[in-house]
């Protein structure tokens, strides 16, 4: 027998390697272990099919269309598409706590009856998938806390991975919470799905708004050290491109600074050719936006695939959904406004979620516009300008745009509105009269509770972030000082079904100092007075509505006599904040 030749053999003893790699890797590997940047080629420039292969595997798309296929029908599409009854949520979980998105998921059940004795009713796990770190590693790019940029519907593994959702999603049906997470935000991270589209898979065509720039205007182009080494564009280079790119959008005549244009390096494709492209982005360069109009429907199939994972796998009872990215990506008609595609595809995905047997929140910051345009279609919107006006007030002591952006909440049902409390900045010391320091437990629980406060005291659903509610204490948790102010509120939020109830009125006794009254569904109302000064004051508030009895829900509160029916008085140290039970009885009052 003639012996094989060496090259031959290597070559055979490749290909089986190949196959096996292909036939036995059945798990989404982590992109951690990508193999060197462009040295996956084969032949004479071109890239390796088992390379294409390993990144569909462990692409979103790819992923989504087994979630697809799987999924039977019958178990999952049993919910009408109509609105459903947001009531059910409000009544259930008027309060809810935000996780955020660098806690791995065996911390977050151990917090789980901690918030659940607090009388928190839900927990926001927000984006549990994995980002896009791995892939965009290099990227010298400042990244915000919580910032979603998904690259992966698996689970995070850095996080816990499928195994740690499984048992915290089973914590949560033990504590009795409910559950929240976000979907694919239309803007995704920098990952397999992108780099396959810009090589020119077939399967993945469609999916960005991808446009290849002509080698001749590759001088107009930021130069590149990568491929993946991605640039925004300016509005001259733009311009510059001429017909490169699409004539300006809706959305370019915004001026939204979060959108614009950026450019990928030097792309070697399946074809063996090299190609620029730029390509739309929301927030970042990192930040792609998906092509949801697109005749190929890679983008639809993606979000669609997320909404069942979110509301019919991982039986979540509310889903985010983020599509700021495509507004305005249409031109605007006469007498219409620069919303598309953002109103349609938030239709259908809202749709999917009720099928699902869930309810929808839009959640992103958003225009008052937009807001109402995005609550013709989810049950749940986050408040518009609320988050941002809170901190300020927190942060300079002024009330006066917080009080404005309140006034105009009421012009909606504000049952639909998600307050939001942004993240308090625990080391930032408050200085007193004197400028000297307070003793750091108090300090911190009371600017923490005062940051929560509000919020606890409006109608509608109430996000506040758990980092202020709970802490870590050995191998337990345990609640926050501000957690344990917040209790009896939190108790009383419930029991009076305030998510239900209606703002009826905001008063500014002074410039630092905010006082508002929700009236109760079953009568009496809930008083919220939050002190933003670095001074003690002792105030009254004339109202206009007769009181009655008053009750203080905030310990180390003291309530004074009152010069009229129609005021109350009380005395706050600096930066703390108060609950007043107004006019009713907690214990007649409650839910049946």
């Amino acid at each position: 027998m003639r012996p094989v030749p060496r090259p031959v053999l290597l070559q055979f003893l490749a290909l089986c390697l190949a196959l096996c790699a292909c036939a036995c890797s059945t798990n989404v590997a982590s992109p951690l272990v990508v193999p060197d940047n462009e040295a996956r080629e084969s032949g004479a420039g071109r890239v390796s099919p088992v390379h294409e292969q390993w990144l569909y595997r462990q692409s979103m798309l790819g992923e989504g269309q087994e979630i697809l296929k799987r999924v039977p029908a019958t178990l999952l599409w049993r919910n009408s598409r109509g609105r459903k009854d947001a009531g059910l949520v409000l009544r259930h979980a008027p309060t809810w706590a935000m996780v955020p998105q660098d806690v791995r998921f065996a911390d977050v059940e151990l917090a789980l009856p901690v918030l659940a004795s607090l009388g928190l009713g839900g927990v926001w796990l927000g984006d549990v998938r994995e980002g896009d770190l791995a892939w965009v590693h290099d990227a010298q790019e400042p990244r915000e806390p919580d910032t979603q940029r998904t690259a992966s519907l698996a689970p995070d593994p850095g996080r816990g991975g499928a195994e740690g959702l499984k048992s915290l999603l089973a914590g949560l049906e033990r504590q009795n919470l409910l559950g929240g997470m976000s979907l694919v935000a239309a803007a995704t991270g920098l990952g397999p799905d992108f780099m396959l589209q810009a090589r020119g898979s077939e399967r993945h065509a469609g999916l960005y708004a991808l446009f290849e720039i002509p080698r001749k205007d590759w001088d107009l182009l930021p130069a590149a050290k990568g491929p993946w080494d991605v640039h925004a564009l300016s509005q001259d280079i733009v311009r510059a491109l001429g017909r490169a790119l699409p004539p300006p959008l809706a959305q370019d005549s915004y001026a939204m600074d979060e959108a614009g244009y950026a450019t990928t390096g030097e792309v070697l494709g399946l074809d063996g050719q090299t190609r620029r492209y730029a390509y739309r982005y929301y927030g970042s360069a990192w930040q792609p936006v998906l092509d949801w109009h697109n005749p190929m429907g890679a983008a639809q199939r993606l979000l669609q695939a997320s909404a069942i994972q979110t509301t019919g796998i991982y039986r979540q009872a509310l889903a985010g959904i983020n599509v700021s990215a495509l507004a305005g990506l249409d031109a605007a008609q006469a007498q219409q406004t620069a919303l598309e595609p953002a109103s349609t595809c938030l239709a259908t995905l809202s749709g999917t979620v009720h099928r699902c047997g869930g309810w929808s929140l839009f959640f992103a910051p958003l225009s008052f516009d937009m807001a109402r345009e995005a609550l013709r279609y989810t049950d749940f919107c986050e408040a518009p300008g609320f988050a941002r006006a809170l901190q300020e007030a927190w942060q300079e002591g002024s009330t006066k745009n917080l009080a404005a952006v309140l006034e105009g909440s009421r012009t909606f049902d504000q049952k639909a509105l998600a307050f939001v409390s942004p993240h308090a900045d625990a080391a930032r010391p408050a200085t007193g009269a004197e400028g000297g320091l307070e003793s750091g437990a108090e300090r911190i629980a009371r600017e923490n509770h005062l940051l929560l406060a509000l919020p606890c005291g409006l109608p509608g659903l109430c996000l506040l972030d758990a980092r202020t509610l709970v802490r870590r204490r050995g191998h337990d948790a345990a609640p926050t000082n501000a957690g344990l102010l917040l209790a009896k509120v939190l108790e009383a939020r419930s029991r009076l079904d305030l998510g239900t109830g209606r703002l009826v009125k905001t008063v500014l006794p002074s410039q630092s100092v905010m006082a508002t009254i929700v009236a109760l569904p079953r009568g009496g109302y809930m008083v919220t007075v939050l002190n933003f000064s670095r001074r003690p004051v002792q105030i009254e508030v004339e109202t206009g509505i007769a009181m009655g009895a008053i009750r203080c829900l905030t310990p180390e509160v003291q309530v004074l006599p009152a010069s009229s029916p129609t005021s109350f008085a009380l005395s706050l140290k600096a930066r703390q904040a108060a609950h007043l039970v107004a006019g009713t009885d907690l214990s007649a009052n409650a839910k049946e």
